[in-house]
């Protein structure tokens, strides 16, 4: 919500199968998990670290000009 984003959430609490899916195949230490066009960016102590630092700025941005780039 920070960086002004469209997003989508899916509780992991109602979908344990999907849970137990998204740690077995990444195993981040705590959710929630980030994923930005499919791929896995991390879990919650690695995305607070890189929102800190700019870094995730800087990959959701360029992402959204990709989009943006793709649309035209």
């Amino acid at each position: 919500k920070r960086c002004n984003l469209k997003f989508s959430a899916i509780n992991l609490l109602t979908r344990p199968s999907l849970a137990l899916l998204l740690r077995m195949k990444h195993e981040p230490i705590s959710a929630p998990y980030l994923y930005v066009e499919g791929k896995f960016v991390g879990g919650y102590e690695t995305v607070c670290t890189m929102f800190d630092s700019g870094l995730l700025n800087n990959i959701v941005q360029t992402n959204h000009l990709n989009q943006k780039r793709d649309s035209l």
